[in-house]
């Protein structure tokens, strides 16, 4: 070989070595990057949605206020004593929901179809020694969207079928039965009401839970009327709420 050529030849190998291992360093590096990717699931692949996440729906309604004869037990300018006297009156077996409006918290342990009637019904409550003051209350309104067909179809029929409920409730405060009238009214009604399916948010099931509660009372034989009441409390303090 040409001694002037062998300089050469050897700056040829070294620079074939260094770019070999030049690329050899890359490729490994480019192998630990796929494979460190591949061990945290992916390159920004998009979170998988929640499985059974509700979907919003494109029906909307004016919600109407609900008249309600309510009997009231107390009222409190905070949350925490209206809780204990709630939990102190259902301890003693008297119905009792709070519910918050204009700054205060009232404790309801009663609701009849008239004034009259929750005026009855108050003065059986004194008798048991809880202080009672009757009176006319506007329960809930507002407007709502993005609901389901469902749940528009559940929200229009609820407040007839808490009137008929309260009446039966009444009744039965007051007889200790419901009449043949109401439960035929009752029965007309439930048709609809109990081919109301899949209502996926979970207020609206607690609303619908609770008049299911005082049908189930209200129509069968000799109702508790304490029971009953309290459903119909509770239905009422969710409606509020919406």
């Amino acid at each position: 070989m040409n001694r002037r050529m062998f300089p050469s030849v050897l700056l040829i190998i070294f620079l074939a070595v260094v770019s070999g291992t030049t690329l050899g360093i890359l490729m490994l590096k480019m192998v630990i990057s796929d494979s460190a990717i591949e061990a945290v699931g992916g390159p920004l692949q998009e979170a998988p949605s929640e499985e059974g996440a509700a979907t919003p729906g494109t029906a909307s309604i004016e919600l109407p206020a609900i008249t309600g004869y309510m009997v009231q037990g107390g009222v409190f300018t905070t949350e925490e004593a209206a809780n204990v006297e709630a939990t102190a009156l259902a301890s003693k077996g008297v119905p009792a929901e709070m519910i918050g409006m204009d700054d205060k918290f009232f404790i309801f342990v009663g609701v009849a179809d008239s004034i009259e009637n929750a005026k009855s019904l108050g003065t059986e409550l004194q008798g048991n020694g809880v202080e009672t003051f009757s009176k006319e209350v506007a329960i809930g309104g507002t407007s709502l969207s993005a609901l389901q067909d469902s749940e528009q179809k559940l929200l229009e029929a609820a407040p007839a079928l808490y009137q008929l409920l309260s009446e039966m409730s009444t009744t039965a405060h007051l007889s200790n039965a419901v009449s043949a009238e109401q439960k035929t009214a009752l029965a007309s009604q439930l048709e609809a009401w109990q081919a109301i399916k899949n209502i996926e948010n979970e207020q609206l099931q607690q609303l619908k839970s609770e008049l299911d509660g005082a049908v189930a009372i209200l129509n069968s034989d000799g109702p508790s009327v304490v029971e009953a009441q309290q459903h119909l409390l509770k239905f009422l303090s969710i409606y509020h709420s919406l």
